[in-house]
């Protein structure tokens, strides 16, 4: 959870172009609350925002858009006039307040994941030559592998950021980046420990900004130690029985790790209306509820439709 009373400030619109990074903190790692992305659109100011807890939101954090020191607008995905910067301010339920300086811009491409794995007892170091030395697989993760993401579709001048909640993130190459289970500490690139992972599902998020505003990113999740196959919804993982396809109702309840899926039957058609308010569209988008759009605290209960592949 995130401190009380702190405030952050990090800008968006100007470390896309230098070396520098942004957070005073290890940016692969996820852990108190953190402006993950935030951009403007198309006229259109949006965010998402790792809120501390896990991949969800207990509650909806506030997210303010100035220009000038002029509020225009509050929340996510919504209209702004027309300017060259803007300044997000996000207050968490806890009182946590970040800022953001964010430049207008544009979407870039989506990218494409490919998941590997490989061994970890085939390599006598960490280096970047011993890892980038391994024989890969293409199947699911299991006891004592480590898992290779490869990516598709990068834009020339993009640049890839890498973070997540749990295990350890070493880089292999500008479109590629081992994710290992366990916790590894280094000094001056030599490791001097480590801790054992015991997170079964691993949420690796994934941005890709281009130095002129543009960005586009990606939650990718990781499953260890899994008991059935895990069913993907855009590389995240959802709770489902791994045959399910097509359009599928599903009751969100709210429980002590995050939220379930419940009441589970296939559907014909999409809903007609917006089963919510947060929601963009009829069919539930799970990047929602982790960008902290639609908290578990007004979602909880209600039914939404999947459109599982």
């Amino acid at each position: 959870m995130g401190n009380y009373g702190v405030t952050m400030r990090v800008f968006f619109a100007f470390f896309l172009v230098s070396c520098a990074e942004p957070f005073a903190f290890d940016r692969h790692h996820l852990q108190d609350i953190r402006i993950l992305e935030a951009n403007v659109q198309d006229g259109v100011a949006d965010a998402v925002i790792w809120s501390g807890e896990g991949p969800f939101h207990s509650y909806s954090p506030i997210l303010r858009w100035h220009v000038e020191d002029v509020l225009v607008a509050e929340g996510f995905g919504v209209a702004v006039p027309e300017a060259d910067v803007y300044q997000l301010e996000v207050e968490s339920e806890a009182g946590d307040i970040l800022y953001a300086d964010v430049v207008s811009g544009y979407a870039l491409d989506e990218l494409s994941i490919t998941r590997m794995r490989w061994t970890e007892d085939s390599i006598s170091d960490f280096s970047l030559a011993s890892r980038n030395n391994v024989s890969l697989v293409d199947e699911e993760l299991v006891e004592g592998s480590v898992s290779r993401l490869l990516v598709e579709g990068r834009a020339e001048e993009a640049r890839l950021r890498w973070s997540s909640d749990a295990g350890s993130i070493l880089e292999t190459s500008i479109d590629s980046t081992d994710v290992f289970r366990d916790h590894l500490i280094f000094k001056e690139g030599e490791l001097v420990g480590r801790e054992e992972g015991k997170q079964d599902t691993i949420h690796v998020f994934l941005l890709a900004i281009d130095g002129s505003g543009g960005s586009v990113y990606k939650w990718i999740d990781l499953q260890y130690n899994a008991l059935i196959e895990p069913k993907y919804l855009d590389e995240k993982i959802v709770a489902l029985p791994s045959d399910l396809q097509g359009l599928v109702q599903v009751d969100i309840v709210r429980t002590a790790d995050g939220y379930s899926f419940e009441n589970v039957i296939s559907v014909e058609e999409a809903p007609q209306d917006i089963p919510h308010p947060c929601m963009e569209s009829v069919l539930m988008n799970l990047d929602w509820i982790r960008s902290g759009r639609c908290a578990l605290t007004d979602i909880d209960g209600i039914s939404v439709v999947l459109e599982l592949q």
